[in-house]
């Protein structure tokens, strides 16, 4: 959503490995999508979140998107998930079904789906971890700004 914010690793040492700073990456990037998340819940509510896509099929990053979010993620393998997704929204809007769960279960959309259930007590870790990560940012936004 700022295009002009830059990255950076932080609290790193010699001893820090390339996997301990994947796994960073892919926190960072859970934690910012958990930011507009809680955004998006204050206007609906929001208990599951559905994924596909290329990342989707490693189950550890599954896993970790669940305990970063602290919500049930459900994996669909369907190709065509997002414009079910639009499809199931619009179902709903339109007064078909009550909610989105069961729109899916009357279309029967979730055969095969993996479901990955938080890790509450890692998320509490996470919960803190964003605290800080959001905080890092807005104090390095605020140097950029004065130095523009």
């Amino acid at each position: 959503w700022n295009s002009n914010a830059k990255a950076a690793f932080v609290d790193v040492t010699l001893a820090t490995t390339r996997r301990e700073l994947f796994k960073s990456l892919m926190e960072s990037i859970f934690m910012e999508l958990a930011n507009h998340l809680g955004n998006f819940a204050e206007y609906v509510p929001l208990e599951k979140v559905y994924i596909s896509g290329g990342l989707t099929a490693s189950k550890t990053l599954n896993q970790l998107l669940a305990d970063v979010l602290g919500r049930t993620v459900i994996n669909n393998d369907d190709k065509e998930s997002t414009a079910m997704g639009a499809f199931l929204v619009s179902l709903v809007s339109l007064g078909y079904y009550e909610d989105v769960d069961a729109a899916i279960h009357a279309l029967g959309n979730l055969s095969g789906a993996k479901t990955y259930v938080p890790d509450l007590v890692l998320h509490a870790a996470y919960e803190k971890k964003r605290a800080r990560m959001n905080a890092y940012y807005r104090r390095t936004s605020d140097l950029n700004d004065q130095q523009h």
